[in-house]
């Protein structure tokens, strides 16, 4: 019996001392940001339309004058067509000031 038990709980026990890898690489996903005029119908509304597609780590940042929402799209879920669609509706959102769709330099944190 201790010969069985003994590799079986030490299986278990290394198999969780294993690092943890990002979900993608940086090379896999998209990001995209908006900047904005602070107001709760402007973040709502970019929020909305970010979310047309299956957005991944959307981070909303709110300082002073400045409202910058970000978003992550994983490259095999996303055509970039649609991405570029969502921008240029974002683009026509009054209140916006910027928008950029490059690829994402950090690897997507959710999973999919």
């Amino acid at each position: 019996m201790k010969k069985v038990f003994f590799p079986l709980v030490a299986l278990l026990f290394f198999g969780a001392c294993d690092t943890t890898r990002p979900a993608a690489n940086p090379e896999e996903s998209y990001l995209m940001h908006v900047e904005c005029v602070p107001g709760a119908t402007t973040r709502k509304e970019v929020l909305l339309l970010l979310k047309r597609a299956r957005a991944k780590d959307i981070k909303v940042d709110d300082q002073g004058s400045n409202l910058t929402i970000e978003a992550a799209y994983y490259k095999t879920d996303n055509n970039i067509e649609v991405l570029e669609g969502i921008a240029d509706d974002i683009r026509l959102v009054g209140t916006v000031i910027y928008v950029d769709l490059r690829d994402n330099p950090k690897p997507v944190r959710e999973i999919r």
